[in-house]
């Protein structure tokens, strides 16, 4: 019936009314006033019950909570989807994307954080069956079913780019499955939530998507074999041939060989282990019948990684526990044990191992990388600081720093682990590092 005024950050959503006449679809629209930012601004919209509400908001722990930490049983470890709306707006103010869709809260025990991670879908009923929008630009593609919204988890009161800053150095030099970034600054009903990358989803909407095969052929696997999508059927008679045959024998390697794409697995072993992640039970593969059948490893999730209280750590050895590895050695690891009893193999692992040691994570490369990320979100992150309270833009500083100094001293802990490891002499590993 009158003007709006706006004199700071805010949404307003309307609808048309006339007497006589259905009202009008509903409009909405992200104003910021009296803001400046560097990076796009993701601008998420949903009625405040939806997200706060101890009945059904998504971000409450609700009536339902454990009192102690991860609060088991709040409304934010509950599955729940809500309607919401998206806005991406450039820095120059560019409407990138607009439309409605569902809003979940995402990740493991990073739902416990007071600033949440976000899984977007697109759905038909709410305004569009895919978000069409050229998220990232490093990518060939414009339109996306699924979306995360991710503010580095369980380090996103530290240094928030260790998980796009290892993947991305992994994705330069294998054909590992990686998910794309792209840093953002969140607001969620007007309210700054400071600095979040978006993120793929890694379904099987992003299986389709990067292999040209349909959903419906894909299994995805976590941990433990644990369904996901599809079927494990075949990848548990894998992983019982591996435990059954002896892989030392060339024809019982060559079927692995068939069954699993090795190559890819030795990325994701070695990656895993130069990194030092501590949370190994980060484990996603795939497979489908339709691209060839052979099973595929994820690198995703190292926000426990690069951390200098562990640059010393041997985890060659506790990857090849024959216990198990990760937290109570509760993860399976025949494959990588059997398959280091065939020669073929081993060689072809340590000839890589040494090839990521000079070139994936050649220490010049990691720290040139980890100074670009830090240039993209540098300017944000004072105010990222001021609404979080959880140290300075100085502290921030120091913990980037604590990346570089893990990329610096971390090459000799692990040519000794190679070592010690495969029974090596120092002139064998000046050899192997060589080429």
């Amino acid at each position: 019936t009158g003007p709006i005024s706006i004199g700071e950050p805010m949404v307003v959503r309307a609808i048309g009314i006339r007497d006589g006449l259905l009202p009008s679809p509903i409009s909405t629209r992200s104003y910021f006033i009296g803001v400046s930012h560097t990076l796009p601004i993701v601008s998420i919209t949903s009625d405040n019950y939806n997200l706060y509400s101890d009945e059904g908001g998504i971000m409450a722990m609700g009536p339902n909570a454990n009192k102690d930490y991860p609060y088991k049983g709040a409304n934010f470890w509950q599955e729940w989807e809500v309607p919401a709306y998206l806005e991406i707006i450039d820095p120059n103010g560019y409407v990138e994307l607009s439309q409605g869709f569902a809003l979940r809260i995402f990740g493991a025990y990073s739902r416990a954080n007071e600033a949440k991670c976000f899984a977007l879908m697109a759905r038909g009923e709410y305004g569009g069956e895919a978000f069409k929008s050229s998220v990232f630009p490093s990518l060939p593609f414009n339109e996306y079913q699924s979306l995360v919204l991710r503010n580095g988890a369980s380090e996103w009161n530290v240094a928030k780019m260790r998980d796009v800053m290892i993947t991305s150095l992994a994705a330069d030099t294998t054909d590992l499955d990686v998910q794309a970034y792209r840093p953002t600054v969140l607001y969620l009903n007007a309210q700054y939530q400071g600095v979040y990358y978006f993120r793929e989803k890694l379904n099987k909407h992003y299986i389709s998507q990067h292999y040209g095969v349909s959903p419906e052929s894909v299994n995805i696997l976590v941990g433990n074999s644990t369904v996901q999508t599809g079927s494990n059927a075949d990848y548990k008679e894998l992983l019982q041939y591996a435990k059954d045959n002896d892989l030392s024998k060339p024809e019982n390697y060559a079927y692995m060989d068939t069954q699993m794409d090795i190559d890819n697995y030795i990325d994701f072993v070695i990656c895993e282990m130069y990194c030092g992640n501590t949370d190994t039970g980060n484990i996603k593969y795939w497979m489908s019948e339709e691209y060839d059948g052979k099973w595929r490893w994820f690198f995703y999730d190292v926000d426990w990684a690069f951390l200098t209280s562990h640059v010393q750590d041997d985890m060659i050895a506790d990857f090849i526990n024959p216990e198990g590895n990760g937290s109570g050695n509760r993860f399976d690891n025949t494959l990588i044990r059997k398959l280091l009893k065939n020669d073929e193999f081993r060689q072809k692992f340590l000839k890589r191992f040494a090839y990521h040691i000079n070139v994936t994570f050649n220490v010049d490369r990691v720290i040139q990388r980890i100074d670009e990320i830090e240039a993209m979100i540098d300017a944000e992150m004072p105010m990222d600081k001021q609404k979080w309270g959880w140290g300075t833009y100085e502290k921030w500083q120091r913990q980037v720093q604590y990346l570089r100094d893990y990329a610096s001293q971390r090459p000799d802990y692990v040519k000794k682990h190679i070592r010690d490891n495969f029974g090596l002499s120092a002139s064998e590993l000046d050899a192997l590092l060589a080429g």
